[in-house]
């Protein structure tokens, strides 16, 4: 697989993982918002040889999503499952696929003018969007993993609404930061990120219920991230 593949499999993901689900609670909208983003999106990589193509893969992962939204009844382990279909499902065709993706408007004028004009290189823009993709994955894709090991676990207190809220977003920054210091090598950094985490809970972590369920949920996090940061290190 070739830098054009890689840049091509990367864009599709995220447009398929854009978690609009938060907002779209009907399957059939959720659909339509996610090919009215990704024909927006998809205009810069898309080239008259690579348009079925393109179009085929996007509606198999799009099935593949609204299957498990419907039949799994959007569970975290069922988006989970769905994510990573994703990507075994762009990967398997990529790696066979022969089309030549040169001839994009992404390959064939952007990259090419960014390094004209600013010296910036495509391998760089390369390693940009690849950590991006990363941080994404530990971010949103990461979280339907511990918010799945909560669930499992039946170690949610009252009052926490399953991980929603604030707790989400303290969870989200978190792995934003340990994905950043993961890659850049600052592994013992992460121990003052849950340090600060656990300071911040303090009280709470007086009550048995919470203490559990703070314990799943950070362990479940790092993990996640840590798995992430080292297949994109």
């Amino acid at each position: 697989m070739n830098t054009c593949h890689a840049l091509y499999g990367i864009t599709i993901f995220v447009l398929l993982r854009i978690p609009t689900s938060q907002r779209i609670n009907n399957p059939i909208l959720l659909s339509f918002a996610r090919v009215f983003l990704s024909m927006i999106a998809l205009i810069p990589i898309l080239s008259t040889e690579s348009r079925l193509f393109v179009f085929s893969l996007f509606f198999c992962c799009l099935v593949l999503d609204a299957i498990v939204l419907i039949f799994c009844d959007d569970r975290p382990f069922g988006r989970l499952f769905s994510a990573v279909a994703s990507v075994v499902l762009i990967g398997m065709i990529l790696g066979s696929s022969s089309i030549n993706l040169e001839e994009t408007i992404l390959m064939g004028y952007l990259l090419p003018g960014l390094d004209q004009l600013w010296g910036i290189k495509q391998e760089t823009i390369v390693i940009v969007l690849k950590h991006l993709v990363g941080c994404f994955i530990a971010i949103f894709v990461a979280n339907d993993f511990v918010l799945g090991m909560l669930g499992a676990s039946n170690t949610t207190p009252s009052g926490t609404g399953g991980g929603n809220g604030m707790g989400r977003w303290i969870g989200h920054l978190e792995r934003a930061i340990m994905y950043a210091l993961l890659v850049t090598g600052n592994f013992g950094a992460i121990t003052f990120v849950i340090a600060a985490k656990a300071l911040a809970r303090f009280k709470e972590l007086e009550q048995k219920e919470f203490a559990e369920y703070f314990l799943v949920g950070t362990l479940s996090s790092v993990a996640a991230t840590i798995l992430v940061g080292i297949i994109f290190k």
